[in-house]
């Protein structure tokens, strides 16, 4: 059964990730914050020269505003190699603010891939997977202790579907199998799903490829 779909408005600085059902009504968007939410130039710079991930999402499916308060998607880059910039592994933290000034840390995302095979072996493309764990301990010399109690894992797959002119060729299809191993109550499925959706938006988006 379809339900909706998720679209990706990108120009420029104005970006758009969000869900809108089969009636083109919009349930859940996010944005990017101004200026990379950074506080000076340099910060600016650095985040947009490293493609970095700094979001925050909200719900929209009533009129008034959000529902449920905002989260906070930033990646972490001092896990993040040095020398990658494109198809990276990253963890980002997600972040809950229900009321102003009080966060509070809800999930911490890793982001992997492996390689698929296609063609009988001859084409491969990244299958990327995410882990969501409650948030860890960050320790006073800047390192982290996972907490190691996974939240939800997802991972995606591809099917190759024919174009409608044959000449064409085929394309891919991204689909992502989300498994919720525990309900936690500031963190709703559509946030889960989100997170994997917006992980195979932004590759897309930043490298021009179907999906």
């Amino acid at each position: 059964q379809h339900l909706g779909y998720f679209y990706d408005m990108n120009f420029l600085w104005f970006m758009r990730f969000g869900f809108s059902d089969k009636d083109d009504r919009i349930w859940f968007e996010a944005k990017r914050p101004w200026f990379y939410g950074a506080s000076s130039i340099g910060e600016w710079w650095g985040r947009y020269r490293n493609h970095e991930e700094h979001y925050y999402l909200n719900r929209c499916d009533a009129s008034g505003g959000s529902l449920g308060g905002t989260y906070y998607i930033d990646e972490d880059m001092s896990i993040r190699p040095w020398w990658c910039q494109m198809h990276c592994m990253k963890i980002l933290d997600l972040t809950h603010v229900l009321k102003p000034n009080l966060p509070t840390p809800v999930a911490r995302v890793h982001f992997n891939y492996t390689l698929e095979w296609y063609y009988g072996g001859f084409e491969t493309r990244k299958g990327w997977n995410m882990l969501m764990e409650e948030p860890g301990t960050k320790m006073p010399d800047g390192s982290y202790v996972s907490s190691n109690k996974m939240i939800a894992f997802a991972q995606q797959h591809f099917a190759l579907q024919q174009r409608a002119l044959s000449w064409q060729g085929n394309f891919y299809i991204s689909r992502w199998l989300v498994d919720v191993k525990v309900e936690e109550p500031g963190l709703p499925n559509w946030v889960i799903v989100f997170m994997a959706a917006l992980d195979d938006i932004d590759e897309a988006s930043h490298h021009s490829q179907g999906h």
